[in-house]
């Protein structure tokens, strides 16, 4: 027919779509891709690799292509840790963020999921590959909360990485946690290995129930930290009791500052104790001040000796005049600093300073790890940490110096942070029972009426502060006799010290009669003083 031109089949021209009363065009329904777009998929090689050939009608290239590349090694996993994997790889590539899990351990109270970024590939339409990035660590981070709400755990800890290994380690409480048993890890290989060192001690169980081991004598301090309940005092028994099962008293004493009074009760007798458990504050200052000045005391030694440690100096000696090794455990150091916290830091700081050469190594725990107790000095000197469960990150960041400690579960959960290590290890803290602590306590009891000559030597001694306070009433008395007049004002100028001291000197000039007690500026004729 002339004037008319042939189409082909289906080539029909399509009407316009009527506009909207609101003035824009309804969508039009989807159609199949092969009428909408002219786009077909094909698969090149033996089908891991997908290409497209995306025809531009509407004059936008199509999105290029993503693919996850399989993990080249998978872990072996059965039963629940199975499950618990498939749900965490789930769970992380629906949110973007895709992971292989290639790594499992099982803990007393954690296991622990090691999970490697996975491996994405990009493909532009027609086929060619585009880059290949792997998934970041910080995405996988950001999704804890999700993969807490998909595991239906109470809480998680993502550690990124893992020491020494290329994945993620992501640490799943279990649902029914085991303890520790302190004589499960004293008879263990790795401690028996570990027995040549100077103070060994077992703290728990890792991870990966591996028993996590410390050298009192090479930390040479520790720091406890960690909100009530989280089991300080449980772990500060469990060392001081392996303690007293490794050594004797000719080697190791003890001392102890318990102002919860309940706590290290079953010590009392015991051989090792060199003097009795002070659970009052003006008590334990007391003994940190008499310890301080045992420490003066085997320096002036080991310099008459000629030798640089406590070591070398009994290896000269004969038995009878060695010197045994002394631990200070501090149950709670917010009862000391609330009554004298200038003595109590300045002696804690000294003897953390000075104290390893001399045999003495310091366990100081606190439930309150404010700045106002674990001060920037203390914390300088004390620097292996074990930390429990706080009751916030500033608290972890307070004892760690870093978040961690707030995600921990309770009941002996632990961090351990020993000062040659960049990362702090987790683990589960050993538990000793009561009726074992006894049965230890009577093995290790003195017999009534044995003498304990270093106890007295100790209980004789005066503390830093009564020392530096009679060199200060020395000095007092020198001038009152030679200038022949005191007063509190006269005082404060020449010692340079406060009113308050001032006058506590000039009473005492008083009372021994070196100054008249009508006249407080004339010097005393009748006190014999001359």
């Amino acid at each position: 027919m002339s004037g008319q031109v042939e189409r082909p089949l289906g080539a029909e021209r399509k009407t316009a779509p009527a506009r909207a009363p609101g003035g824009t065009r309804p969508r039009a329904a989807k159609e199949s891709s092969a009428d909408q777009t002219g786009a077909t998929l094909t698969s090149r090689g033996k089908g891991a690799r997908g290409s497209a050939k995306v025809s531009e009608a509407n004059g936008k290239p199509a999105p290029p292509l993503k693919r996850v590349v399989p993990a080249a090694e998978r872990a072996r996993l059965r039963g629940a840790v199975a499950e618990m994997a498939a749900t965490v790889e789930r769970t992380l590539a629906e949110l973007g963020a895709p992971g292989h899990v290639v790594a499992a351990t099982v803990g007393p109270t954690i296991t622990r999921l090691g999970i490697a970024p996975a491996l994405v590939e990009s493909y532009a339409p027609d086929g060619t590959l585009r880059r290949r990035e792997r998934v970041r660590v910080a995405k996988m981070l950001a999704r804890a909360s999700d993969l807490a709400l998909a595991l239906g755990a109470r809480s998680l800890r993502l550690e990124a990485p893992v020491p020494g290994q290329p994945y993620v380690g992501l640490e799943v409480p279990n649902r029914e946690p085991s303890p520790v048993p302190l004589a499960s890890l004293l008879a263990d290989r790795a401690f028996r290995e570990f027995e040549a060192a100077a103070l060994p001690v077992p703290l728990g169980r890792d991870v990966a129930g591996r028993p996590v081991l410390a050298d009192l004598a090479r930390l040479p301090h520790l720091l406890v930290a960690g909100a009530t309940g989280s089991g300080k005092s449980v772990a500060l028994n469990s060392l001081v009791a392996a303690l007293l099962g490794r050594w004797p008293p000719e080697d190791l004493r003890v001392l102890v500052v318990d102002p919860k009074r309940v706590e290290f009760g079953w010590l009392e007798g015991v051989a090792h104790l060199l003097a009795p458990v002070a659970v009052e504050a003006a008590g334990a200052v007391e003994v940190v001040g008499k310890l301080e000045t045992e420490m003066a005391r085997r320096y002036d030694l080991l310099a008459q000796a000629g030798v640089r440690d406590l070591a070398s100096y009994n290896a000269a000696k004969s038995p009878q005049m060695q010197m045994p090794r002394l631990v200070l455990v501090v149950d709670e150091l917010a009862d000391l600093m609330s009554l004298a916290p200038e003595e109590v830091e300045r002696s804690i700081c000294r003897l953390a300073q000075l104290g390893r050469a001399a045999g003495i190594h310091l366990v100081v725990a606190t439930q309150r790890p404010s700045v106002d107790v674990l001060t920037g000095r203390v914390k300088a000197n004390l620097p292996a940490r074990l930390a429990f469960a706080t009751t916030s990150q500033v608290d972890s960041r307070t004892i760690l110096d870093g978040p961690g400690a707030e995600l921990l579960l309770g009941r002996g959960d632990f961090l351990y942070l020993p000062p040659d290590v960049a990362r702090p290890i987790r683990g589960q803290g050993a538990h000793v029972a009561e009726a074992d602590l006894a049965r230890l306590a009577r093995r290790c009891r003195r017999r009534r009426g044995q003498p304990d000559p270093y106890a007295a030597q100790f209980a004789a001694l005066q503390t830093a502060a009564a020392r530096a306070a009679a060199g200060l009433f020395e000095r007092a008395r020198e001038l009152a006799e030679a200038h022949e007049r005191a007063s509190a004002s006269f005082l404060q100028r020449k010692l340079r010290i406060g009113y308050a001291r001032a006058q506590d000197l000039l009473e005492r000039l008083r009372e021994e009669g070196i100054i008249d007690e009508g006249d407080e500026g004339q010097r005393g004729t009748t006190g014999g003083h001359r």
